[in-house]
This record gives C-alpha cells, structure tokens and sequence, in this order.
C-alpha cells in the first residue's frame, strides 16, 4: 500500500534500525539509470551489535554479505543467488519491479515472512542482474529478530500448517517466471526450480541442525592455553 504512495523511479526497503548512505543511493540509482538489465543494487555492509538496545556502544561488527549476481542466464544467476544465499530486500530496485514482487507476494497467500522474502529476491534476481558497489552502502543492527533463516526453526516452519501449500505456489510462480526469462518450456523450469530450492532447503536445514545440536568448536584461544 505505500508503495502505491511512492513517485519515484526507484526505491529502497529499509528497516528502522538500519542506516543507508546517501551517497551510495546516488551511486545506485546512476548505475540502474545505465545498465537496463539490473535489477537491483547494493554495496558494502556491515552487521552491528550494540550494547543496550539501539542507542547503546557498538559491541562489535562483521561483514553483511552481499553479492554481485550478473550471469547471462536467470537459471544461472536463481542457483547462484540460492546456493549462496544473501537477502536483496535492501537493495535499491526499480519502483514498477519493488511493486509487482510485493503483489506477487500477496496473490500468493504467503502469511510466512521468510517465504515472502524468498519469493521477492528470487524473483528480482530471475529478472535482471544484481550488481554490488565498491563503497559503503548499509550498516544493519544484529538482533534476534532480524528477517532471515537464523531467527526462526526452519524445521518446525517447513513442518507447519499450510507451508506445503504455500511452498507449492512459490514453485509454480517461479517457475513460470523463470521459463519466461530463459526461454524455456515451463516443465524445464520446474525441474530446475525445484532442483534449485531443494539444495536451497537442505543446506538451511543442515546449518539449523548443526547451530541447534552440533558441536561448536572450541575458541583458539582455549585450544593454546
């Protein structure tokens, strides 16, 4: 519904305890402005933690990874973005683009936040490039709420009331958009969608296992002492 709002070319999704450059939307927007089969730019990142909530010291900090995804195919560029996955959901998009993948994800029924995101980010990224700038472009605060597979049980997500049905959708929509891109007959892009999203699906489950039940490995500085 804001989106509606906005009467601009381009446009950003931002949290509110996050921070962009503005230099960097300007470096952005003049890149998407030149190259047409862009979807979506970023740059640099870094992830925050801070002492006492949003206004305390910064406790520490670590690279918020984003990537440039520009192979020739959209099939390539969904198997590059989902094996090695990294949220575009605060890039700088096309208004027109930000709009539909937001329809997208209301015609679809998704109610789960983390499909929703998915099919967003997929769906820019079958459509156009993603490039990543050489600057600084966002400083995220860390929390336990942030939107993304470490703030949730993947496992008792997949194996809840109506995520099947949902995660069903997600692959005919994808399908259909990627056999659109490529060329393809839609029964090629289903096999790849699902070949896709099922390496997708098992690595998040395998981190989640590994971070809930495995052993994590002892600091170096314990193993010298």
């Amino acid at each position: 519904d804001l989106l509606a709002r906005v009467d601009t070319d381009y446009a950003v999704f931002v949290a509110d305890d996050d921070f962009i450059a503005p230099r960097a939307l300007e470096a952005a927007v003049a890149f998407l402005d030149d190259h047409p089969d862009y979807s979506a730019v970023h740059g640099a990142a870094a992830l925050v933690v801070l002492q006492d909530g949003p206004s305390g010291g910064v406790l520490g900090s670590e690279p918020y990874l984003q990537r440039t995804i520009d192979q020739p195919t959209a099939s390539q560029r969904l198997r590059s973005h989902l094996l090695r996955y990294t949220p575009t959901e605060y890039s700088v998009k096309r208004t027109a683009e930000v709009a539909a993948h937001w329809q997208a994800t209301r015609s679809l029924g998704l109610v789960d936040q983390l499909l929703g995101e998915l099919v967003r980010s997929c769906l820019g990224i079958i459509e156009g490039k993603t490039h990543r700038l050489d600057q600084l472009y966002m400083v995220r605060r860390a929390h336990r709420q942030m939107a993304s597979t470490r703030s949730r049980d993947i496992f008792d997500a997949m194996f809840g009331p109506g995520w099947a049905q949902q995660h069903a959708r997600i692959q005919e929509c994808l399908a259909q958009a990627l056999a659109r891109q490529d060329r393809v007959s839609l029964p090629e892009a289903q096999a790849v969608v699902k070949e896709i999203l099922w390496a997708y699906w098992a690595g998040g489950l395998k981190q989640g296992w590994e971070e809930r039940y495995g052993q994590r490995p002892v600091p170096w500085r314990r193993r010298l002492r």
